[in-house]
């Protein structure tokens, strides 16, 4: 699966219509199923805001059960985050 190019919100501009975030979230968290992204990458700081809420939320987390609950550099959805994705 491709990456999706970042949302971009322009300095200056109204915050998204909060009907309009949940979606803006759900490509968030599809992105971080299909290829996992890094905490510093380009794509998670254009979608800063995104990144933020459904890590909030507990969509999306660095915490890997791989490892014995560590933390690691890549945002993973989390169960809530699959059934979000489920849900949409």
């Amino acid at each position: 699966m491709k990456i999706r190019p970042p949302i971009h919100l322009k300095k200056g501009t109204a915050a998204p219509h909060r009907d309009d975030i949940p979606k803006l979230m759900l490509k968030v968290i599809e992105q971080a199923y299909a290829q996992p992204f890094s905490i510093q990458s380009n794509y998670a700081r254009a979608n800063a805001f995104f990144v933020a809420s459904a890590a909030s939320l507990g969509y999306i987390t660095t915490k890997s059960s791989a490892r014995g609950g560590t933390y690691g550099s890549l945002w993973r959805p989390t169960k809530a985050g699959l059934h979000f994705l489920e849900k949409e």
